[in-house]
């Protein structure tokens, strides 16, 4: 049951959406059930940059409270993440992350 409430935990992150099939095309072979990174950028580059902060603030607090939980999720987020270019978003969460740990 433990896990069941640490998926549950996984799903309340506001950038990990479900590929059911509804608003995510369901995953391929090669995907998880989750994208770990559904987020739009802003199209501003300075704003996308404050949503990473946030979202990667975010992540850290998740992952602080998951002591004994299925683990770091950071390579499914990052592998969930566009490329092949960075955008704010995507730059931010990895220097917010890096500082932090």
């Amino acid at each position: 049951m433990a896990n069941a409430k640490k998926m549950a935990d996984i799903a309340a992150l506001s950038f990990v959406a479900s590929r059911d099939g509804k608003a995510l095309p369901k995953p391929t072979k090669n995907q998880e059930r989750r994208c770990f990174w559904n987020v739009a950028g802003t199209g501003d580059y300075d704003q996308d940059c404050k949503l990473g902060q946030q979202l990667a603030l975010e992540y850290l607090a998740f992952e602080e409270a998951d002591k004994g939980g299925p683990g770091n999720l950071l390579h499914m987020i990052v592998s969930d993440m566009p490329r092949p270019v960075p955008s704010g978003m995507r730059l931010e969460f990895g220097m917010a992350y890096s500082r932090v740990t």
